[in-house]
């Protein structure tokens, strides 16, 4: 007896890291997934490409909103790194507010100027959160 519970309390240890809650949704070309860690910090944001092509360089924001879409807060982002054809920006640490009903991400083309922007628009995307 003593010994299941042991091996039920470690299986519960090391299964914990995989109960991290992720969600994803589709913006255009793109893929935009969200990973939560259990204790409802922002992990990461990645953006990868539906087609076969490297994704472009992008810099990607992200904000948690509520219900009615009102920003309840900023959720910072490290700069993303290409992870093969995917960008991944890591959270840092910032904590989900109690009220917060999506994660509503931007992805904007890195390193062009206004007039370039307007050839080459952003990729926004809302992500319901758990």
């Amino acid at each position: 007896m003593i010994f299941r519970t042991t091996l039920l309390a470690f299986a519960f240890t090391v299964a914990s890291p995989v109960l991290a809650w992720s969600g994803s949704t589709q913006a255009g070309d793109y893929r935009i997934t969200a990973t939560l860690d259990n204790d409802a910090h922002l992990q990461s944001v990645s953006l990868a490409p539906q087609s076969g092509l490297a994704s472009k360089p992008m810099q990607l924001h992200a904000w948690f909103v509520d219900s009615e879409g009102a920003i309840l807060a900023p959720a910072p982002l490290a700069t993303a790194n290409a992870s093969g054809r995917t960008l991944v920006a890591l959270g840092k640490g910032a904590a989900v507010p109690a009220t917060a009903s999506a994660l509503v991400v931007l992805a904007q083309p890195a390193g062009l100027t206004r007039t370039a922007m307007a050839a080459s628009p952003a990729v926004v995307a809302q992500i319901a959160l758990p």
